[in-house]
């Protein structure tokens, strides 16, 4: 297990630095995601060659992978932006696969605590919106609510019978899963409720992003801008801009502070 110890301490740096950034410019670049993501895997690779411990390096190339795959398809589900699908791609290397339950175990468990800690985030974040608009929020979210609850009955029946599962495995993992299947629609409700109250925006062009997420298609001209999972390009904004064509846009809180949270909890988790 030392052999992860710097793993885990140069994840810590990163993922601080990744807060910061996050926090103060709503991104998180390409060049501290893919250098967590290249360092990490030239250690394994360091550490495997001078060990002759060959599995050292696969099980890291096996997590990027795996962690690959869950950005996919968080992105394309759009649950993530793209900074953030790439953070997670870039942790992959970091957690300690050593068998294949791990996958479920640290994997899985490392996405639902993501989740999981990352709706008690936003709930504490968006909290100081509310009551300047307690009504229309609190009918939204009762709307939501009697249109959801065959979602919030099947989340809590999967989260009994996996959680259980789970719990033949690892009993920490086991109540981690079932409190994230119990807790995870409601946050879901509320954050949806939160987005559609203060997170859509109209926008005049002059202030549009590279990224930015367009809540429906619109007309620039004889052109159509797609709302797309990827946002706008440079060249839809100069569309925008020379049609001086308004946009509804959605926008995010910074989420990288909950995968600082996960990261943390994983660690305790495989230190304990």
């Amino acid at each position: 297990m030392q052999e992860y110890y710097f793993l885990f301490g140069l994840g810590l740096v990163w993922l601080c630095f990744a807060v910061v950034q996050d926090l103060r410019t709503r991104e998180i670049s390409n060049w501290l995601n893919f250098s967590l993501l290249g360092l990490a895997l030239f250690y394994r690779g360091f550490v495997a060659f001078n060990s002759g411990k060959a599995q050292f390096f696969w099980w890291g190339i096996a997590g990027t992978l795996f962690f690959i795959a869950l950005a996919y398809l968080l992105y394309y589900g759009k649950a993530f932006a793209g900074g953030d699908a790439k953070l997670l791609m870039a942790l992959g290397p970091l957690i300690p696969f050593e068998w294949f339950n791990d996958f479920i175990v640290l994997g899985l468990g490392f996405v639902f605590v993501l989740f999981l800690g990352g709706s008690i985030y936003s709930l504490i974040y968006t909290a100081a919106y509310i009551p300047s608009r307690w009504k229309p929020f609190s009918n939204c979210f009762a709307a939501r609510w009697k249109s959801s609850r065959f979602f919030m009955y099947l989340c809590f029946v999967l989260g009994v019978v996996i959680g259980l599962s789970m719990a033949l495995l690892d009993v920490v993992a086991g109540l981690l899963f079932l409190a994230a299947f119990a807790l995870l629609p409601f946050l879901y409700l509320y954050g949806k409720t939160v987005e559609s109250c203060f997170f859509i925006k109209r926008v005049l062009p002059s202030k549009l992003a590279e990224g930015d997420w367009l809540v429906r298609d619109v007309s620039a001209g004889a052109q159509v801008i797609r709302a797309r999972v990827h946002g706008l390009t440079l060249k839809e904004i100069a569309m925008l801009r020379k049609a001086k064509k308004s946009v509804t846009i959605k926008e995010g809180i910074p989420f990288s502070p909950a995968f600082l949270l996960a990261f943390l909890a994983m660690v305790f988790y495989v230190l304990r």
